[in-house]
């Protein structure tokens, strides 16, 4: 079954997105940052592995600008190991939202062995249009 894992507002400290706990692996396949304010903003996303720190050595995305009221999306797949995390950081408070889109898959299962912890592209930098990505308030929805 899909799931959305959402970080709500960012701030200026790395914050978990989600945690991969133990027995599960998670095959992210698309990762949406959207800056719901009026000014441009920068962001970093972590592949945090258990016991370290978010930093460049994990970096999927490091302080990339984005336009005021924009979104940039991430195409994967990601995938995340027990014990692993996806956490994110924003230049300024309250001003960027991480969603995250993907499937829980057995640790272990052949699809997790397989595949490289991070395969993905940047594909999008644009303000999202579609009624059924926006809100009345400019902010990215559920559209996956």
């Amino acid at each position: 079954m899909r799931q959305r894992y959402r970080s709500g507002l960012l701030g200026t400290t790395a914050s978990k997105v989600f945690d991969c706990s133990l027995g599960q692996a998670i095959r992210v396949d698309i990762i949406w940052v959207s800056n719901i304010s009026g000014s441009g903003r920068t962001f970093d996303l972590y592949q945090v592995a258990d016991g370290e720190t978010a930093s460049t050595a994990n970096a999927i995305a490091y302080q990339v600008a984005v336009a005021a009221n924009t979104a940039v999306r991430y195409e994967g797949p990601f995938y995340f190991v027990p014990g692993d995390s996806l956490q994110a950081i924003a230049s300024a408070a309250s001003a960027v939202n991480v969603h995250a889109y993907g499937v829980e898959v057995q640790a272990g299962s052949a699809e997790s062995l397989a595949a490289p912890r991070n395969n993905a592209t940047r594909v999008v930098e644009a303000p999202p249009t579609s009624p059924s990505m926006t809100s009345a308030g400019g902010g990215l929805l559920e559209s996956y």
